[in-house]
């Protein structure tokens, strides 16, 4: 049986791809813990010892206040500016999944090209509320909307790409 999907390429489904990489990065979580730790354990000190601090605790508060600013560059600030230019925006892609393969048709004013994949090519699957991720690269994915289809739909889905993609890679809670 073959399951038919539809997703626009708007604003929100591209920045909810760029969260859920943002997310599953955990060095970058734990990074960014650690660096807002450090921030607050500087601004104590500077509420009880004022500017009497040493020139360390000044290096690490702005080394650590310049890795947040940098994550908050390239997770958040950057992929809006991109959007811009991204050709993909408002693009309609429809997926067809058959038992081995899935066929994407991707069409906008830039775009009108069709494809289709083995399951075995998905590196990872990971999923939110509304999307399902299918990647194949590390931080490439094809964004497939699940609103579209019923939770039958999605179990079937599942079980037959699963077949296919490492079980440890496949992230998809339904």
């Amino acid at each position: 049986m073959e399951l038919k999907a539809k997703t626009v390429y708007d604003k929100k489904a591209i920045l909810s791809l760029n969260l859920y990489v943002f997310k599953s990065k955990k060095l970058t979580l734990f990074t960014l813990a650690i660096a807002d730790f450090a921030i607050a354990l500087e601004f104590i000190l500077f509420l009880t010892l004022g500017w009497n601090l040493p020139s360390v605790a000044y290096t690490v508060l702005v080394v650590t206040v310049a890795i947040d600013f940098f994550y908050l560059f390239i997770y958040f600030i950057a992929p809006r500016i991109s959007l811009k230019k991204n050709k993909a925006l408002g693009s309609v892609i429809e997926y067809s999944f058959s038992e081995t393969t899935f066929t994407v048709k991707a069409k906008n004013k830039y775009i009108d090209e069709s494809s289709t994949l083995r399951y075995s090519s998905i590196e990872k699957i990971g999923n939110d509320k509304k999307y399902l991720y299918l990647f194949i690269a590390s931080s490439t994915a094809y964004i497939v909307d699940l609103s579209g289809i019923s939770r039958e739909e999605a179990l079937m889905l599942r079980d037959k790409i699963s077949s296919f993609v490492d079980p440890k890679k496949i992230k998809w809670k339904i």
